[in-house]
Protein backbone atom coordinates (compact mmCIF):
# COMPACT_ATOMS: atom_id res chain seq x y z
CA UNK A 1 0.00 0.00 0.00
CA UNK A 2 1.34 3.45 -0.94
CA UNK A 3 -0.04 6.50 0.93
CA UNK A 4 -0.62 9.75 -1.02
CA UNK A 5 -1.60 13.26 0.17
CA UNK A 6 -2.75 14.36 -3.29
CA UNK A 7 0.74 15.76 -3.89
CA UNK A 8 3.40 13.11 -3.36
CA UNK A 9 3.62 9.41 -2.65
CA UNK A 10 4.78 8.20 0.74
CA UNK A 11 6.75 5.09 1.55
CA UNK A 12 5.08 1.92 0.37
CA UNK A 13 4.30 -0.67 3.04
CA UNK A 14 3.27 -4.30 2.79
CA UNK A 15 -0.11 -5.29 4.29
CA UNK A 16 -0.55 -8.44 6.36
CA UNK A 17 -0.28 -11.67 4.44
CA UNK A 18 -3.17 -14.10 4.27
CA UNK A 19 -2.21 -17.74 3.99
CA UNK A 20 -4.56 -19.90 1.94
CA UNK A 21 -4.75 -23.45 3.27
CA UNK A 22 -3.64 -26.14 0.83
CA UNK A 23 -6.27 -28.31 -0.80
CA UNK A 24 -6.64 -31.94 0.23
CA UNK A 25 -8.08 -34.72 -1.87
CA UNK A 26 -9.14 -38.05 -0.37
CA UNK A 27 -10.92 -41.18 -1.45
CA UNK A 28 -14.49 -42.10 -0.60
CA UNK A 29 -14.78 -42.84 3.15
CA UNK A 30 -15.51 -46.49 3.93
CA UNK A 31 -18.22 -47.38 6.45
CA UNK A 32 -17.53 -50.78 8.01
CA UNK A 33 -20.19 -52.53 10.08
CA UNK A 34 -20.04 -55.63 12.26
CA UNK A 35 -22.52 -57.53 10.08
CA UNK A 36 -21.71 -55.88 6.77
CA UNK A 37 -25.11 -54.29 6.17
CA UNK A 38 -24.53 -50.84 7.78
CA UNK A 39 -27.73 -50.77 9.82
CA UNK A 40 -28.32 -48.84 13.05
CA UNK A 41 -28.27 -52.05 15.09
CA UNK A 42 -24.63 -52.74 14.18
CA UNK A 43 -21.27 -51.49 15.39
CA UNK A 44 -19.89 -48.97 12.90
CA UNK A 45 -16.37 -47.87 12.03
CA UNK A 46 -15.43 -45.13 9.54
CA UNK A 47 -12.17 -45.43 7.62
CA UNK A 48 -10.78 -42.54 5.55
CA UNK A 49 -7.78 -43.33 3.35
CA UNK A 50 -5.98 -42.27 0.14
CA UNK A 51 -5.11 -38.71 1.20
CA UNK A 52 -3.50 -36.55 -1.47
CA UNK A 53 -2.38 -33.08 -0.36
CA UNK A 54 -1.52 -30.64 -3.12
CA UNK A 55 1.05 -28.83 -0.96
CA UNK A 56 3.35 -29.93 1.83
CA UNK A 57 2.15 -30.01 5.43
CA UNK A 58 0.34 -32.20 7.95
CA UNK A 59 -3.02 -33.86 7.31
CA UNK A 60 -5.50 -34.50 10.13
CA UNK A 61 -8.67 -36.56 10.06
CA UNK A 62 -11.75 -34.81 11.52
CA UNK A 63 -14.89 -36.95 11.38
CA UNK A 64 -18.30 -35.78 12.56
CA UNK A 65 -20.83 -38.51 13.38
CA UNK A 66 -24.57 -37.97 13.39
CA UNK A 67 -27.38 -39.95 15.01
CA UNK A 68 -30.88 -39.11 13.77
CA UNK A 69 -29.55 -35.84 12.36
CA UNK A 70 -27.84 -34.79 15.61
CA UNK A 71 -24.06 -34.56 15.96
CA UNK A 72 -22.85 -37.04 18.55
CA UNK A 73 -19.12 -36.34 18.59
CA UNK A 74 -16.30 -34.75 16.67
CA UNK A 75 -13.33 -37.05 16.38
CA UNK A 76 -9.68 -36.16 16.74
CA UNK A 77 -10.33 -32.62 17.90
CA UNK A 78 -8.57 -31.12 20.95
CA UNK A 79 -10.47 -31.56 24.23
CA UNK A 80 -9.12 -28.61 26.16
CA UNK A 81 -9.90 -28.57 29.89
CA UNK A 82 -11.83 -31.83 29.75
CA UNK A 83 -9.47 -34.15 31.57
CA UNK A 84 -11.81 -37.14 31.61
CA UNK A 85 -12.08 -37.11 27.84
CA UNK A 86 -8.32 -36.65 27.45
CA UNK A 87 -7.59 -39.58 29.77
CA UNK A 88 -10.19 -41.75 28.06
CA UNK A 89 -9.18 -41.04 24.50
CA UNK A 90 -5.40 -40.70 24.77
CA UNK A 91 -4.68 -44.22 23.52
CA UNK A 92 -7.00 -44.05 20.52
CA UNK A 93 -5.57 -44.17 17.03
CA UNK A 94 -6.42 -41.51 14.44
CA UNK A 95 -8.80 -42.87 11.84
CA UNK A 96 -9.58 -46.07 13.75
CA UNK A 97 -12.49 -45.25 16.04
CA UNK A 98 -15.30 -47.61 16.97
CA UNK A 99 -18.90 -46.83 17.93
CA UNK A 100 -21.74 -49.03 19.09
CA UNK A 101 -25.25 -48.78 17.61
CA UNK A 102 -26.07 -45.84 19.91
CA UNK A 103 -23.16 -43.79 18.66
CA UNK A 104 -21.14 -44.31 21.83
CA UNK A 105 -17.41 -44.93 21.85
CA UNK A 106 -17.06 -48.57 22.84
CA UNK A 107 -14.42 -51.28 23.19
CA UNK A 108 -14.23 -53.59 20.22
CA UNK A 109 -12.40 -56.92 20.12
CA UNK A 110 -13.26 -57.64 16.50
CA UNK A 111 -10.91 -57.10 13.56
CA UNK A 112 -12.22 -53.52 13.43
CA UNK A 113 -10.75 -52.73 16.85
CA UNK A 114 -10.47 -49.17 18.09
CA UNK A 115 -6.89 -49.41 19.32
CA UNK A 116 -7.22 -49.02 23.02
CA UNK A 117 -10.43 -47.08 23.83
CA UNK A 118 -11.41 -49.61 26.49
CA UNK A 119 -12.63 -47.21 29.18
CA UNK A 120 -16.29 -47.53 28.21
CA UNK A 121 -18.33 -50.54 29.33
CA UNK A 122 -22.12 -50.46 29.28
CA UNK A 123 -25.09 -52.56 30.26
CA UNK A 124 -28.09 -51.77 28.08
CA UNK A 125 -31.37 -51.68 29.98
CA UNK A 126 -33.53 -51.01 26.94
CA UNK A 127 -33.13 -49.48 23.50
CA UNK A 128 -36.74 -50.23 22.56
CA UNK A 129 -35.92 -51.97 19.31
CA UNK A 130 -39.17 -53.88 18.88
CA UNK A 131 -41.48 -54.08 21.90
CA UNK A 132 -42.35 -52.44 25.19
CA UNK A 133 -41.55 -54.43 28.35
CA UNK A 134 -42.14 -51.90 31.13
CA UNK A 135 -44.96 -51.61 33.64
CA UNK A 136 -46.42 -48.11 33.92
CA UNK A 137 -48.23 -46.19 36.63
CA UNK A 138 -50.39 -43.19 35.66
CA UNK A 139 -49.01 -43.40 32.15
CA UNK A 140 -49.33 -45.68 29.13
CA UNK A 141 -46.42 -46.99 27.10
CA UNK A 142 -45.80 -48.09 23.52
CA UNK A 143 -42.83 -48.56 21.21
CA UNK A 144 -42.58 -47.34 17.62
CA UNK A 145 -39.54 -46.74 15.42
CA UNK A 146 -37.20 -47.98 18.19
CA UNK A 147 -38.46 -45.28 20.56
CA UNK A 148 -40.49 -45.56 23.75
CA UNK A 149 -43.56 -43.33 23.85
CA UNK A 150 -44.98 -42.75 27.32
CA UNK A 151 -48.24 -40.85 27.63
CA UNK A 152 -48.58 -39.42 31.14
CA UNK A 153 -52.22 -39.48 32.21
CA UNK A 154 -51.78 -37.97 35.69
CA UNK A 155 -49.09 -35.74 37.18
CA UNK A 156 -49.55 -37.22 40.68
CA UNK A 157 -47.07 -40.11 40.44
CA UNK A 158 -46.21 -41.24 36.89
CA UNK A 159 -43.49 -43.86 36.58
CA UNK A 160 -42.36 -46.92 34.65
CA UNK A 161 -40.49 -49.92 36.02
CA UNK A 162 -38.79 -53.02 34.67
CA UNK A 163 -37.30 -56.30 35.85
CA UNK A 164 -33.54 -56.32 35.13
CA UNK A 165 -32.52 -59.49 36.96
CA UNK A 166 -28.79 -59.98 37.70
CA UNK A 167 -27.74 -56.42 36.93
CA UNK A 168 -24.24 -55.58 38.22
CA UNK A 169 -24.15 -52.62 40.65
CA UNK A 170 -20.67 -51.62 39.47
CA UNK A 171 -22.32 -50.07 36.40
CA UNK A 172 -22.85 -46.81 38.26
CA UNK A 173 -23.42 -44.15 35.58
CA UNK A 174 -26.94 -43.82 34.21
CA UNK A 175 -27.40 -42.56 30.68
CA UNK A 176 -30.76 -41.90 29.04
CA UNK A 177 -31.64 -40.13 25.80
CA UNK A 178 -35.07 -38.60 26.22
CA UNK A 179 -37.50 -35.94 25.06
CA UNK A 180 -40.08 -34.38 27.36
CA UNK A 181 -42.85 -31.93 26.56
CA UNK A 182 -43.11 -28.32 27.69
CA UNK A 183 -44.69 -28.32 31.14
CA UNK A 184 -43.41 -31.84 31.73
CA UNK A 185 -41.24 -33.24 34.51
CA UNK A 186 -38.54 -31.12 36.13
CA UNK A 187 -36.80 -34.14 37.66
CA UNK A 188 -36.62 -37.89 37.35
CA UNK A 189 -36.08 -40.22 40.29
CA UNK A 190 -34.42 -43.62 39.96
CA UNK A 191 -35.59 -46.34 42.35
CA UNK A 192 -34.03 -49.79 42.46
CA UNK A 193 -34.64 -53.14 44.14
CA UNK A 194 -32.07 -55.81 45.01
CA UNK A 195 -34.13 -57.76 47.55
CA UNK A 196 -35.04 -60.61 45.24
CA UNK A 197 -31.45 -61.64 44.46
CA UNK A 198 -29.96 -62.72 47.78
CA UNK A 199 -30.11 -62.51 51.55
CA UNK A 200 -27.92 -59.40 51.57
CA UNK A 201 -30.39 -57.33 49.57
CA UNK A 202 -31.24 -54.01 51.21
CA UNK A 203 -33.84 -52.54 48.85
CA UNK A 204 -37.40 -53.76 48.57
CA UNK A 205 -40.68 -52.16 47.56
CA UNK A 206 -39.30 -48.94 46.02
CA UNK A 207 -37.89 -47.57 49.27
CA UNK A 208 -36.68 -43.96 49.40
CA UNK A 209 -33.54 -45.41 50.97
CA UNK A 210 -32.73 -46.84 47.56
CA UNK A 211 -33.40 -43.91 45.24
CA UNK A 212 -31.70 -40.93 43.64
CA UNK A 213 -32.96 -38.06 41.52
CA UNK A 214 -31.69 -35.63 38.90
CA UNK A 215 -32.97 -32.64 36.95
CA UNK A 216 -34.29 -33.09 33.42
CA UNK A 217 -35.12 -30.62 30.65
CA UNK A 218 -38.68 -30.48 29.35
CA UNK A 219 -38.71 -28.35 26.22
CA UNK A 220 -39.82 -30.70 23.44
CA UNK A 221 -36.21 -31.43 22.34
CA UNK A 222 -33.96 -34.46 22.66
CA UNK A 223 -31.47 -34.47 25.53
CA UNK A 224 -29.03 -36.95 27.05
CA UNK A 225 -29.02 -37.37 30.81
CA UNK A 226 -25.74 -38.76 32.11
CA UNK A 227 -25.41 -38.95 35.88
CA UNK A 228 -23.37 -40.96 38.37
CA UNK A 229 -25.40 -43.10 40.78
CA UNK A 230 -23.89 -42.23 44.17
CA UNK A 231 -26.66 -43.58 46.39
CA UNK A 232 -25.09 -45.59 49.23
CA UNK A 233 -27.08 -48.76 48.67
CA UNK A 234 -26.12 -48.86 44.99
CA UNK A 235 -22.40 -48.24 45.39
CA UNK A 236 -21.96 -50.70 48.27
CA UNK A 237 -21.87 -53.46 45.62
CA UNK A 238 -23.19 -56.05 48.07
CA UNK A 239 -25.69 -57.56 45.67
CA UNK A 240 -27.23 -57.29 42.19
CA UNK A 241 -30.06 -55.02 41.10
CA UNK A 242 -33.17 -56.88 39.97
CA UNK A 243 -35.62 -54.03 39.25
CA UNK A 244 -35.42 -50.34 38.39
CA UNK A 245 -38.08 -47.66 38.28
CA UNK A 246 -37.99 -44.18 36.71
CA UNK A 247 -40.36 -41.55 38.09
CA UNK A 248 -41.18 -38.37 36.16
CA UNK A 249 -41.77 -35.71 38.81
CA UNK A 250 -42.78 -32.07 38.86
CA UNK A 251 -44.90 -31.88 35.70
CA UNK A 252 -47.50 -29.12 35.59
CA UNK A 253 -49.57 -30.85 32.93
CA UNK A 254 -49.96 -34.22 31.26
CA UNK A 255 -48.28 -35.04 27.98
CA UNK A 256 -45.99 -37.48 26.19
CA UNK A 257 -42.36 -38.36 26.86
CA UNK A 258 -40.04 -40.24 24.51
CA UNK A 259 -37.03 -42.40 25.40
CA UNK A 260 -34.46 -43.55 22.85
CA UNK A 261 -32.46 -45.74 25.24
CA UNK A 262 -31.57 -46.30 28.89
CA UNK A 263 -28.21 -47.78 29.85
CA UNK A 264 -25.82 -47.95 32.76
CA UNK A 265 -22.08 -47.82 32.27
CA UNK A 266 -18.78 -47.67 34.07
CA UNK A 267 -15.82 -45.65 32.99
CA UNK A 268 -15.34 -41.90 32.49
CA UNK A 269 -18.33 -39.68 31.87
CA UNK A 270 -18.08 -37.95 28.48
CA UNK A 271 -20.65 -35.18 28.78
Amino acid sequence: MTPNDNMTDGNSIMSNCVKIAPSIIHGTPALISSSGTNTTAENLTASITDFDQLESGSVYNVTNWYLNGESITVLNMPFENIQAEQDFLENAEVGSWHFDSLGKIAPDTSIYNNKGTTGFMASMIDQFESSESWTENQMTGAVANATYKGTITSTADPFLWKDITNFDETFDIMEMRYKSYSGGASTIRLYYDDYGIGASGDCNGWSETCAQGWSVISDGNWHILEEAVTDAEWVDNDDEIDKIRVDWNGASTTGTIYIDYILFKKGPMLV
